[in-house]
């Protein structure tokens, strides 16, 4: 198994995580921001009364748009297409990010393990 390592400073890790994964999830420039600022949210936000709160939220779309300076009705649309790709899912308790897309970070390393299955 081939292994590549880069370093990354602590606040590009989710940018970065992402800018690996496009090459499968072929997404915009916006939408990967928009996805990399998610998975900061999700990692940052403290969980309230023992659960986490909705990751679309008032408060943070309000964050997306002012670091992004997306308006209201493109964050929507970027927010659709990655509802539509299965990578913001949505239950009972409100909108998360898929956990296969969350990178899985253990001290300071963040592991990721790509499977190809080739076809004949």
């Amino acid at each position: 198994m081939k292994a590549y390592r880069k370093t990354v400073n602590k606040s590009q890790v989710y940018k970065e995580y992402i800018n690996i994964l496009n090459g499968l999830l072929k997404l915009s420039g916006k939408e990967m921001e928009v996805l990399s600022l998610l998975l900061e949210i999700e990692a940052t936000k403290p969980p309230i009364l023992g659960s986490k709160p909705d990751l679309l939220c008032t408060d943070n779309r309000r964050a997306l748009m002012d670091k992004t300076n997306i308006n209201k009705n493109n964050l929507s649309k970027y927010l659709s297409v990655l509802k539509e790709r299965s990578i913001i899912l949505r239950d009972d308790n409100g909108n998360y990010i898929n956990p296969l897309f969350v990178p899985d970070i253990i001290g300071n390393i963040s592991e990721t393990v790509f499977v190809l299955d080739i076809e004949e």
